[in-house]
């Protein structure tokens, strides 16, 4: 998922078309769309965020005023990413679930505690949302490198060894799954990047696909089932968006299996 290969040079090459279907239905999708392009920082820094098209001359009161009635980004290729075993029941934007605070894509004050177990439980029985809590989780912890000096002695406990492995604070975590997430900012040359929290619901994901790292849009609508709960993990801090945007987009992956 965020190999370090260097990606090939297909620039030159015609993107082939595909034919998507849906998992819930034995009937072919009747449109086509072409494999998601290759990444490019500078066609990122030029989408347009704001799905209703206003004009950039609208005061920011009035676009503040106008934000909550606007029409929200819709993904085309949405259809296509539940597997059979997880038809949604019903489909939430953040601000329709999130109350405590106001929805982020991640929150800097926890990027040492990532925690994909604390509320997923009842998407274990999927094998595939499974292999991805699991893959993020362990990709975290494998990326992270100790901080010298700083990491006390201290006897191992078997029952709160996974509060040690998921909240340390004494490491340094080089991987961080929300800076595959774009939104609402410009990438710069360092690279850095701090995805925004996007209320027409539009969003890029930045995945290595195909020899190449991919562009891939999605939208913030995300699957509930009968019982109120999401069909895509959560963050330990519910009001993170950043594991569901990024399963997401695995799946639409998933879904060309």
């Amino acid at each position: 998922m965020a190999s370090k290969k260097s990606p090939s040079n297909l620039s030159n090459r015609k993107p082939k078309e595909i034919t998507l279907t849906n998992p819930s239905s034995s009937t072919p999708r009747d449109t086509t769309i072409p494999l998601w392009p290759e990444w490019n920082d500078q066609d990122v820094n030029n989408e347009k965020w704001d799905s209703s098209q206003k004009t950039k001359e609208k005061s920011k009161s009035s676009a503040q005023s106008s934000s909550s009635s606007s029409t929200y980004f819709i993904d085309p290729e949405s259809q296509v990413l539940y597997p059979s075993s997880m038809i949604p029941f019903s489909m939430k934007r953040p601000n329709e679930f999130i109350t405590e605070k106001a929805p982020v894509v991640y929150d800097p004050e926890f990027i040492n505690h990532v925690d994909l177990l604390y509320y997923n439980e009842h998407l274990f029985k999927n094998e595939l949302l499974r292999w991805i809590i699991c893959d993020i989780q362990n990709l975290w912890l494998s990326c992270r490198t100790p901080i010298p000096e700083s990491i006390p002695p201290t006897e191992f406990n078997e029952s709160n060894m996974m509060m040690n492995l998921t909240h340390s604070t004494n490491y340094n975590y080089e991987w961080k799954p929300w800076e595959h997430i774009y939104a609402m900012t410009k990438i710069t040359k360092d690279n850095n990047n701090t995805p925004q929290y996007n209320p027409y619901g539009k969003y890029i994901v930045k995945l290595y696909w195909m020899g190449c790292w991919r562009k891939i849009i999605i939208d913030d609508s995300i699957p509930f089932d009968e019982n109120n709960k999401p069909l895509l993990p959560q963050s330990k801090q519910s009001y993170e968006l950043w594991p569901m945007l990024l399963t997401k987009a695995l799946l639409k992956i998933a879904s060309m299996e």
